[in-house]
C-alpha cells in the first residue's frame, strides 16, 4: 500500500469513525469504488485490503455507538449471515485453509452488519442515491480517461489495466478487477436511479445517475453487463403488471420450459445463444454449468477444492482450477448444495418481503414514489441474480451486492416486520 492509498484510506477511516451516520456509509462506498485490491497489507497469509480496514472500523463504530440493534434484524438479514458463515465453515472443515474461508465469512458479516446499521429507511436510500450520483461524476470521468488513454485512472491506488480490447475498443474496469464487474455494478445501480428519475422535483440528479450508469456499462464493453442492463429494463417493463406478479412468474417459467424443449442443446447453453447477440464468452459459461451439473456427485455434500475443476475446461487459471464465472456455482463448490440453496433462498425471501411491502403500500394508499423505489430495489436484486449467471463477484464487488441487499432490508423494514 503506497502513500496515496494510505492517505485516502486514513481520510475515509476518519470519516467512518466520526462523521454522521449517513456520511459514514458514503465513506465505505467511496472506498469500494475509488480504492482497489491492488494495494493491501499481507498479514498471516491474508491480504488486508482497504475495504477490510473499512468494514472492520465500520463494525466497531456501529457496535460502540449502538447503531446496530440486533432485535431489528429481520429473517432476511439472519439468512444472509447464515449463508456466508455456513459456506465458510464447510469450506474450512473440508480444506483446513483458514485464510479464504474465514475471509468469506468475516467480510460478509462485518460488511453487511455495518451497512444494515447505517441504513434506516427509504429516506436514507434516497439520500444515499443522490449523493452517490454526484460521486459518479468524477468516477465516470476517470473511467473515460482510461478509455481514451489506455491508462488506468486508478493506477495510483493499485489498480491495473488489463489492456483487453473487444471490437477495437478498450474494456474499462476502473478500480475493479474485471470489466464485467464494473459494468454489472453500473447496471444494478441503473435500476435504482430509474424510480428517482420518475419522481416529481429533484429529478435532474437521478437522470444524471441513469446517464452515468449507462455510460459505465458501455465503457465496460462487455456482453455480461449489456445483459444485466437489459435485465434492469425488463424489470421495469414489468412494472405495469406489479399487481399480477404470480402470472408473470408462471409465464416466465413456461417460457423457460418452452425454450428448453425447443433448444437442441441443454438449457445451460442459453447464455451462449445470448452471447452471440451481446458478445462475450457465453460458451465458456455454458460448459462450466454443464460440467458442474454432470459432476454434482463430487460437490453436492461439502463442495470440493477449486483445483479439482481443472478438468472442466482445456485451460485453467493461475491457481490450477477452472475459471468459475458463476456466483451460484462458487457457493456450491465452496460449501456444497446446501450453501447454494441458502444463497438462492436469500433472493426468494427478499422478493417475498418486497412483494409484501408493495401490497402494504398499495393498501395504505402511500405515495407512489415509495412504491416505485421499493420496486427499483427489487429490480436491482434481479439484475444481480442475472449477472451471477455470467460472473462471480471475486473482488470488492461483493460489497455492492451486500449494500443493495441492506438498502432493501432497511426499506422494507418500515412495512414488514
Amino acid at each position: 500500500m503506497n502513500a496515496v492509498s494510505a492517505s485516502i484510506l486514513v481520510f475515509l477511516l476518519s470519516a467512518l469513525c466520526f462523521a454522521p451516520r449517513r456520511w459514514a456509509l458514503v465513506s465505505i462506498v467511496v472506498g469500494i469504488f475509488f480504492l482497489s485490491q491492488g494495494h493491501f497489507i499481507p498479514m498471516g497469509g491474508v491480504q488486508i485490503t482497504p475495504l477490510r480496514f473499512l468494514e472492520a472500523a465500520g463494525f466497531v463504530r456501529v457496535i460502540v455507538r449502538r447503531e446496530l440493534v440486533w432485535r431489528r434484524l429481520s429473517r432476511l438479514d439472519w439468512l444472509l449471515l447464515l449463508t456466508y458463515n455456513y459456506t465458510g465453515v464447510v469450506w474450512l472443515i473440508r480444506e483446513s485453509d483458514f485464510g479464504r474461508p474465514l475471509s468469506l465469512a468475516f467480510d460478509a458479516t462485518l460488511c453487511y452488519l455495518t451497512f444494515r446499521a447505517l441504513i434506516g429507511g427509504t429516506d436514507d436510500v434516497r439520500w444515499f442515491l443522490r449523493v452517490f450520483a454526484v460521486l459518479l461524476i468524477p468516477y465516470t470521468a476517470l473511467i473515460l480517461y482510461e478509455f481514451l488513454t489506455n491508462q488506468s485512472g486508478f493506477a495510483a491506488v493499485g489498480a491495473f489495466i488489463s489492456g483487453d480490447f473487444r471490437r477495437g475498443m478498450l474494456r474499462c474496469q476502473g478500480a475493479f478487477r474485471h470489466p464485467v464487474l464494473l459494468g454489472s455494478v453500473a447496471a444494478a445501480f441503473l435500476a435504482l436511479y430509474i424510480p428517482l428519475a420518475l419522481e416529481r422535483g429533484r429529478r435532474a440528479g437521478a437522470v444524471m445517475g441513469c446517464a452515468l450508469c449507462l455510460a459505465l456499462v458501455v465503457l465496460s464493453n462487455s456482453g455480461g453487463p449489456l445483459t444485466s442492463m437489459a435485465a434492469a429494463f425488463l424489470g421495469w417493463a414489468v412494472w405495469p403488471f406489479r399487481g399480477r406478479m404470480a402470472l408473470v412468474r408462471r409465464a416466465a417459467a413456461a417460457m423457460l420450459i418452452g425454450i428448453s424443449l425447443v433448444m437442441k442443446d441443454s438449457i445451460w447453453y442459453l447464455p451462449f445463444k445470448l452471447s452471440k447477440i451481446v458478445g462475450g464468452t457465453g460458451y465458456h459459461r455454458a460448459v462450466i454449468m454443464e460440467k458442474a451439473w454432470q459432476q454434482m456427485d463430487r460437490w453436492w455434500l461439502a463442495g470440493m477444492p477449486i483445483q479439482a475443476t481443472a478438468s472442466w475446461m482445456p485451460y485453467v487459471l493461475f491457481f490450477g482450477g477452472a475459471d468459475i464465472t458463476n456466483e451460484y456455482l462458487i457457493f456450491g463448490i465452496h460449501g456444497g448444495l446446501f450453501a447454494l440453496l441458502f444463497f438462492i433462498t436469500i433472493l426468494v425471501v427478499a422478493f417475498r418481503y418486497l412483494g409484501r411491502t408493495l401490497r402494504v403500500i398499495r393498501i395504505s394508499g402511500e405515495d407512489r414514489a415509495r412504491e416505485r423505489l421499493i420496486w427499483g430495489l427489487g429490480v436491482a436484486l434481479f439484475v444481480h441474480a442475472v449477472s451471477w449467471i455470467g460472473v462471480s463477484y471475486f473482488d470488492q464487488t461483493f460489497a455492492v451486492w451486500l449494500l443493495h441487499l441492506a438498502l432493501t432490508s432497511g426499506a422494507i423494514s418500515e412495512s414488514v416486520a
